[in-house]
Order: C-alpha cells, then sequence, then structure tokens
C-alpha cells in the first residue's frame, strides 16, 4: 500500500478526495468511506497524529442520499481514529475548474433550454480559495483538533440563479425551466 509510505516523515495529512457521481469503477464507498479508512490506517503506521479531512455539507450515515450517507460514514471512521482530525464540511465549492458551475455552462454551451429538478434549491457557494486558506490555518491550531467547520459562502443562491450566472459568465445565456 502506498499510503503508508507517502505519509512518512509527514505533519499532517489532508484528506481531500471525494467524487460527486459514481461512474465506472468510482464508488462512493469506496472514494469516501475506503479511502478514508486507508488514509487513518497510513497516518497510524507513519506516526501522522494530524489529520484534516474533506467531508460535505450535511453529511450523515443517516442521510437521504448515498453521496451523503457515505460522506457521513467516513466523518465517524475520522472522529473514532484518535488522531487529531478536524473535518471540513464545505457547501458547493468554486473556482477556476470546479465541476458545478462549469458543468452548467457547458451543458449551456450544447442545450438550448436547460430543465432544472428543483431549480429552487437554495445553496451556499464557497470559493476553493477560502476554504484551502481555512485548511492552511487550521493545520497547526490545537484548538481546531476535534472540530467539525461547516463553510459556505455567505450569499445564498437558487439552483436557477447560478445556472444563470454560469450562462453568462461565459457567454453562453439561456433560459432555464423548472
Amino acid at each position: 500500500d502506498e499510503l503508508p509510505r507517502l505519509a512518512r516523515g509527514a505533519a499532517a495529512v489532508i484528506n481531500l478526495v471525494g467524487i460527486l457521481n459514481e461512474t465506472g469503477g468510482q464508488s462512493f464507498q469506496k472514494a469516501h468511506v475506503d479511502l478514508a479508512n486507508h488514509v487513518i490506517a497510513a497516518c497510524k503506521a507513519a506516526g501522522v497524529r494530524r489529520l484534516v479531512h474533506m467531508s460535505a455539507l450535511n453529511a450523515d450515515p443517516a442521510g437521504p442520499s448515498r453521496y451523503l450517507r457515505s460522506k457521513g460514514e467516513a466523518e465517524a471512521a475520522v472522529m473514532a481514529s484518535g488522531l487529531d482530525w478536524t473535518i471540513v464540511e464545505p457547501s458547493v465549492i468554486f473556482g477556476r475548474e470546479d465541476a458545478f458551475l462549469n458543468l452548467f455552462a457547458w451543458l449551456l454551451r450544447i442545450a438550448p433550454v436547460m430543465a432544472l429538478a428543483r431549480a429552487d434549491a437554495q445553496f451556499q457557494p464557497v470559493y476553493v480559495g477560502d476554504v484551502a486558506e481555512c485548511i492552511v490555518s487550521w493545520l497547526g491550531l490545537p484548538a481546531t483538533h476535534g472540530q467539525r467547520y461547516r463553510l459556505c459562502g455567505p450569499p445564498t443562491y437558487s439552483l436557477r440563479a447560478l445556472v444563470r450566472y454560469a450562462g453568462e459568465a461565459t457567454g453562453q445565456p439561456h433560459p432555464t425551466t423548472a
């Protein structure tokens, strides 16, 4: 296993791995739960006490989706690890190469009209640079050990508004339907 070797000599391990959709051999179980357990084992094998783990807003082992359940199961494993952990629970993360707004921008280029399920669903996107800054600042702060932090941007947007923004920002404004 490569993980213990990679963790050897490190002061901390940061697990940012996650998937939004299951495709091919990628499953929520493998990417979220199994990998978190491997990371925990690697930290212990390498003698690394500090672990920062990226989860998701509303992660819960009894959550309404496989995604949220797997994120919740991974959180439970991290919390039970005995390591000096911090869990980051971000809202949708946006940035130059994100997989959320860029997906809608791409879809708007190929679709004359986009039907949105739950167009009024609310989001508080958070900028990737802000998430990274928080994680780096927490690495050396013992007060963050054993803590879970929800990271959300200050404004709230509907899905409809975010898709509209993605279209306008890329020069692909198209009407959306609910």
